[in-house]
């Protein structure tokens, strides 16, 4: 009798410890997963930031000639390393305020970077991400766009010069007169914003 009273207590107290085992064992795969998940955002976050302080792209100069614009971008970094982007071109209305006032150009009439035609990507818009204007990166199918034609642009130190050609009647003139031209940064299979230029089409 003294015997089986002693055991149930014993029995309990481990199945108790056990118990407080796997939670605490549980606990803790949910908290370094959750710490997992942070530190590669924060990796993401500061390379993006990283991106977007030494990207710089620039109007080196346009040629006009009736409908046809010729737009020369100038496309630098502060640390001079060859590097790929991306380019995605957008027309608006207005000067970029708001990411939904953006639409994509679905042609162009060409295209040059350092004198060669760019490989292009068909890349889920989903998976690319531009800045809003509370300076957010947020994916680009909140615009109800599937997928968006990307041209690979490989930077050099030496020179790196993009000619957009566009014949104005073709992406909507005078309804549409600016033309924005997104850079982005792949990581990860993803793209992030790093750089902006909006021209005005006169």
């Amino acid at each position: 009798m003294y015997f089986t009273k002693g055991i149930t207590p014993a029995i309990t107290a481990t199945i108790l410890i056990g118990a407080v085992l796997l939670i605490g064992i549980s606990f803790m795969g949910f908290s370094i997963t959750i710490s997992n998940i942070q530190s590669s955002e924060i990796r993401l976050r500061n390379i993006v930031i990283n991106e977007l302080a030494s990207a710089v792209i620039y109007v080196e100069y346009e040629d006009i000639s009736g409908d046809i614009v010729n737009l020369y971008l100038g496309l630098i970094r502060m640390i001079p390393e060859n590097t790929a982007y991306y380019l995605i071109i957008f027309k608006s209305t207005t000067s970029y305020r708001s990411l939904y006032e953006l639409t994509p150009i679905d042609y162009v009439s060409g295209i040059r970077v350092s004198k060669n035609i760019p490989a292009t990507l068909l890349a889920p818009a989903s998976k690319i991400y531009v800045l809003d204007e509370f300076g957010n990166q947020v994916p680009l199918n909140l615009l109800g766009i599937d997928y968006l034609t990307a041209y690979q642009v490989d930077y050099t130190p030496l020179s790196t010069l993009i000619k957009i050609v566009v014949n104005k009647y073709d992406v909507g003139y005078p309804n549409y007169s600016y033309i924005v031209s997104i850079l982005l940064t792949e990581i990860n299979g993803e793209y992030y914003e790093v750089a902006r230029i909006t021209y005005v089409l006169r």
